[in-house]
């Protein structure tokens, strides 16, 4: 990175804090501030006027509210209702509640973030021991579009409650970023507006969820890798930005702990809604997504590392010794999708899994080696999930250990050819029971590329224009139950159950298969069904070729 880009990243900060003063530039404010609030009980109010320039005598408050304030004794900055200016950011120091309620607050910086958790680089201000327990309790924050700060900006603390907040444009490229907390509750807010990344050069999460190992991202914090845990985003309403929530960066061998989405609205996104990389323990449940390129993407490793995985901390001085964790024991169910073809989402998709197997070693972001190896993904569980899209439904990459049950997944528009669900590179041990995939353009399911799955069983597989079903080089325990027909498509399913020659299917039994254009069950030479039981076809048709 360039001198002036460096420059520019530490501007994201605005503001220092040093011992008892807090600098802007090169002017120090005191801490002594009594006649800038008023005060009655634990509440200071703020003595502003709307329309006022605020940053300094906002940051005196807050600094003398925190000297009063304890956990067991939390104090409140209280903002009157107004419109108020923002030059340089807003400091939370411990125990402390901003409220906001019925304020706008208007950035008018080019480099500096709007708020931001004390910290500074040293190992004391390292873990989740800079700051404890504060809150900021609505407020409409509106960026600067020239500014090239994060609106909020949070880190190595414990206990973060943002409620109730609406995040409003933004020059940066994240509305919210924040990185090692224990503890972190994003309820009832509002992100809109942001300028769009125009492309996979610049992915862009109003709400970033970010690993805090090199000061490229977070200049002026102690970068010592420190995981984000317990974190729940509840309730938030995403419209008209890139990228909902998520995380697009990762520090091989940790993972973000104990993940909850839930509830959230996400309308006319360019990209993805959620983007998950080396989460454990994490639940994507009722969210609505619409008008969006993608829904939600869950990797456990990147497939181009040298984009965003590090595997050292503190600047690459120190290798991060943590181990690659596989299992990733999340959930994924309930959500309701509209997916949308855009020209700038990655790919147009609704729900995709996804692990990398490298053949070779490879480079990371740190220019450090990340060693061969198959880094696949397990323990998913994608349930009762709705999906229309105009680009794929499900794809299942290197993924093992894991259940797709119940959901529905309907293709519409004409944009894309590509099977509506695909189980494919080694992915194993999958099992893919009583959904409903309707409309494919290309195959229903397919399972390709030495993968293997336990069942593919209970399905209802409707007018797929190829196959229902399609097999290539996979292995399948059981094809069973499934119901695949023709229901309006005038020229559609041209092959119910299609066996290529390298593929093996061990129990074939109590299958439904009505109205192909061609052949309700087709096995290719060389491919095996090893139990073939009772199927309900029709008696003309070729069952096996």
């Amino acid at each position: 990175m360039g001198k002036r880009t460096r420059r520019r990243f530490f501007g994201f900060l605005g503001a220092v804090g040093v011992g008892g003063l807090l600098l802007f530039g090169s002017r120090p404010v005191t801490a002594d501030a009594a006649s800038n609030y008023t005060k009655k009980g634990t509440v200071f109010t703020l003595k502003a006027k709307s329309g006022q320039e605020i940053s300094k005598i906002l940051n005196k408050t807050i600094i003398a509210a925190s000297k009063k304030a304890s956990a067991n004794k939390p104090y409140t900055v209280k903002l009157k209702k107004g419109t108020y200016k923002l030059k340089w950011a807003v400091y939370m120091y411990s125990n402390v509640k901003l409220d906001a309620t019925d304020v706008t607050l208007k950035c008018v910086s080019k480099s500096s973030a709007m708020l931001a958790s004390r910290n500074t680089n040293s190992k004391k201000t390292g873990g989740y021991k800079a700051t404890k327990n504060i809150s900021v309790i609505g407020g409409t924050w509106k960026g600067n579009a020239k500014n090239t700060a994060c609106m909020f900006r949070i880190a190595h603390s414990k206990n973060v409650l943002l409620s109730g907040c609406t995040f409003v444009g933004s020059g940066s490229v994240h509305q919210v970023e924040v990185a090692a907390l224990a503890g972190f509750t994003v309820s009832n807010c509002t992100f809109r507006d942001m300028k769009s990344g125009k492309g996979s050069s610049k992915k862009m999460e109003a709400l970033q969820l970010d690993v805090c190992c090199n000061s490229h991202a977070y200049p002026g914090f102690y970068v010592d890798g420190t995981a984000m845990k317990n974190v729940t985003v509840e309730g938030c309403t995403f419209k008209n930005v890139p990228r909902g929530i998520g995380t697009h960066s990762m520090l091989f061998g940790q993972s973000l702990e104990n993940v909850t989405i839930q509830g959230n609205t996400f309308t006319d996104l360019e990209e993805e809604a959620v983007i998950v990389c080396a989460y454990h323990n994490c639940k994507i449940m009722d969210n609505t997504i619409k008008n969006c390129g993608a829904g939600i993407v869950f990797q456990s490793m990147k497939q181009n590392p040298g984009s965003s995985v590090y595997s050292t901390i503190l600047n690459g001085k120190k290798t991060y010794n943590g181990s690659f964790v596989y299992d990733a024991n999340s959930v994924i169910s309930g959500n309701t999708m509209d997916i949308k073809y855009k020209t700038t989402a990655d790919q147009v998709i609704g729900i995709k899994l996804l692990g990398y197997h490298f053949e070779n070693a490879v480079t990371g972001y740190d220019k450090k080696k990340i060693k061969a190896g198959n880094y696949y993904l397990s323990g998913m569980t994608v349930k009762d999930n709705v999906i229309k899209t105009e680009g794929l439904g499900i794809q299942i990459t290197d993924v093992r250990d894991s259940s797709i049950t119940d959901n529905t997944v309907q293709a519409v528009g004409t944009k894309e050819s590509q099977s509506i669900v695909m189980i494919t590179n080694e992915s194993k041990n999958i099992i893919f029971d009583r959904n409903t995939v309707k409309n494919s353009r290309s195959n229903g399911i397919i399972v390709q590329k030495d993968s293997t799955a336990k069942s593919i069983s209970g399905n209802t597989i409707i007018d797929s224009e190829l196959s229902g079903i399609k097999l290539v080089g996979a292995v399948v325990t059981d094809i069973n139950d499934n119901v695949i027909k023709k229901e309006e498509k005038e020229y559609s399913c041209s092959d119910g159950l299609y066996v290529d020659g390298d593929s093996v299917v061990v129990n074939v039994t109590g299958n439904h298969i009505s109205d192909m254009q061609g052949y309700s069950i087709i096995v290719k030479s060389g491919g095996t069904i090893k139990n073939y039981g009772e199927n309900d076809v029709p008696e003309d048709s070729d069952l096996i070729r």
